[in-house]
């Protein structure tokens, strides 16, 4: 995953594991669409690795949520707003095309 998400963004901007299976990207002097394309470009590289356990492929999938920083937002708040929409995102996929959720 780490390989992934590196090569997927820009030098400018920071990757972490946040936990377990949650990641975080911090896109610095980006705006929302460039955010979303590169949202594109990570989806399309989970797409390309598939394991294998016990004889079975397993496909690779991400939920995603996005919040934006404004002057007023709290680092607490940042994540809270993107973990929101993630949830969102992961619910909604099942039943429709949207690939991500903007927070509210």
């Amino acid at each position: 995953m780490a390989s992934i998400l590196n090569g997927s963004i820009r030098k400018t901007d920071s990757a972490a594991r946040l936990s377990g299976d949650e990641y975080s990207i911090l896109p610095t002097k980006c705006d929302i669409d460039k955010v979303k394309e590169r949202a594109g470009y990570i989806r399309h590289n989970l797409r390309k690795i598939t394991l294998f356990h016990k004889g079975n492929d397993i496909y690779t999938s991400a939920s995603m949520g996005f919040a934006v920083i404004d002057p007023d937002s709290t680092l607490e708040g940042v994540f809270e707003r993107a973990d929101k929409a993630m949830c969102r995102n992961k619910r909604d996929r099942k039943n429709s095309s949207k690939k991500f959720h903007l927070a509210e």
